[in-house]
């Protein structure tokens, strides 16, 4: 296993995606804090640094996948998992290897965009609060990371073709977000709707009265909206960063169930795939 880490470790320190997803993130810092800057100035919006901390988990997905994508993807195609296994490694060892290096990678990025944004949010807005709430949102932003790590590195290591692992592990991160808004939405819908009528048309009197509004989901459908949302990893970094629908406090419970299943039927199938 140290022998397979240290490789991995030693390809990712050439690895030019590697780099290119730390250009991506120092970009998306630089833009942020402009566009946040300037929204405060402009409009004299109150920006608080602990929030901007959690917003580059928003798409922090569609990263992790293409980066799993070109780190792990070309090894079927170029037989380097094959000649791991006829040297001698263990094919779990080799999945734990592959994994382990995507975490450290993109979690590497996530510290580097936090430890700027505090840098940068303490001099043009505010200083980090560190409290029990920021302690426990690092938490499940970390197991945010891991867990989209761990699925696409169960999807990358157990398809064959890198063509078709690239175009699932994106098109899944993609399908994360359109669900994760879906069931947001969901959960979103007011009780009532307020409708304004025109009671008197000469001096323009309004009354407002208040109707049930059809789309609002019941107990039963808010819980499942709700368990939809949080086995979702965008679900999660949707609460994050907006009103959470659940306690965030339960997230950190999904997101390890998540891991744990996630690697370990990613362990068990690959274990049993021929490489011929």
């Amino acid at each position: 296993m140290i022998k397979l880490l240290k490789a991995n470790f030693y390809r990712l320190k050439k690895n030019k995606i590697f780099y290119l997803f730390l250009l991506f993130t120092i970009s998306y810092i630089i833009f942020l804090t402009f566009t946040e800057y300037r929204s405060m100035t402009k409009y004299n919006n109150i920006i608080f640094t602990n929030d901007l901390l959690f917003k580059y988990s928003n798409f922090i997905g569609i990263l992790i996948s293409i980066f799993t994508i070109m780190f792990n993807g070309s090894e079927h195609f170029d037989g380097i998992i094959k000649n791991k296994i006829i040297i001698g490694h263990k094919k779990s060892n080799i999945y734990l290897s592959n994994l382990i290096t995507n975490i450290h990678a993109c979690i590497f990025i996530y510290i580097i965009y936090i430890v700027l944004i505090g840098i940068i949010g303490s001099f043009l807005f505010n200083k980090i609060i560190f409290n029990t709430e920021l302690f426990i949102k690092l938490i499940n932003v970390f197991l945010l990371i891991i867990s989209y790590s761990s699925i696409f590195t169960f999807i990358t290591m157990n398809i064959t073709s890198e063509y078709l692992s690239s175009i699932i592990n994106i098109l899944l991160s993609f399908i994360f977000i359109i669900l994760s808004l879906m069931y947001s939405s969901k959960l979103s819908e007011t009780k009532y709707n307020t409708k304004a009528l025109i009671t008197d048309n000469t001096t323009n009197t309004f009354t407002y009265i208040k109707e049930l509004n059809p789309s609002y989901p019941s107990k039963k459908e808010r819980k499942l909206y709700k368990f939809l949302l949080n086995i979702n990893p965008s679900g999660i970094s949707y609460q994050l960063n907006n009103k959470p629908y659940t306690d965030i406090n339960i997230l950190i419970i999904y997101s390890s169930v998540f891991i744990l299943l996630s690697n370990f039927y990613g362990i068990i199938i690959f274990k049993k795939k021929e490489f011929t």
